[in-house]
């Protein structure tokens, strides 16, 4: 799948998400620019535009290049990515139109308690936390050194999953693998504890992951 590019969701699919809450009866695509809905597409389509922009900031911030690029030449784009990013431009527009489009001059901030929220910013505020604390990944071109890096090329421990990085445990899904992958793991270690080698039946684990 291509690398989609900003803005990442379109008018029409902002106006499914509101259609029951915010314009009862109204259908899919039905903003326009002649006065017969409100808000206008021009406007739908500036609050997506800036909304867009907070994704990429929050993106940038866990330390994703903008625009989004393919990890390696090898990789092709995850639809789920995609597919993601228009659900988090969706609720951001539908946010910014219900939460103040709609109320130009509010006696209370857009922000507010949870019983009084807007579902759509609360959505949209906790997804954009996500994403700038590296808890959403996306497997997608990032600045060395990085938290998006580092969750993408740095092995963690104890290793409880497959996830790709210096050693990918996948590489040794087999059962006569299981010896093989010990010793990657305590090279892994003792390179990080300052040693060459750490004997299998005594790893000092918590020396290594301190030195790291």
């Amino acid at each position: 799948m291509s690398v989609p590019s900003s803005p990442y969701c379109t008018s029409e699919e902002v106006a499914y998400a509101l259609k029951q809450l915010a314009f009862p009866g109204m259908t899919p695509g039905d903003f326009a620019d002649d006065g017969t809905t409100n808000p206008t597409k021009t406007e739908v389509d500036f609050w997506i535009a800036n909304t867009a922009a907070e994704i990429d900031m929050a993106f940038m911030r866990a330390g994703y290049k903008i625009p989004f690029a393919q990890w390696s030449s090898d990789d092709s784009w995850p639809t789920h990515q995609t597919n993601f990013l228009r659900f988090l431009n969706v609720l951001g527009a539908a946010a910014a139109i219900t939460g103040l489009a709609m109320k130009p001059a509010p006696s209370q901030p857009m922000e507010r308690d949870t019983e009084q929220a807007n579902a759509y910013e609360a959505r949209f505020k906790a997804l954009l936390d996500d994403v700038r604390e590296n808890v959403i990944r996306f497997r997608a071109d990032c600045y060395a050194g990085t938290n998006a890096y580092v969750g993408l090329v740095e092995p963690r421990a104890p290793m409880t999953d497959f996830g790709e990085g210096l050693i990918d445990g996948a590489d040794y899904l087999e059962l006569t693998g299981y010896t093989l992958l010990r010793m990657a793991i305590g090279e892994t270690w003792a390179a990080w504890g300052g040693a060459d080698t750490i004997d299998g039946y005594d790893w000092d684990t918590l020396r290594a992951w301190g030195q790291r």
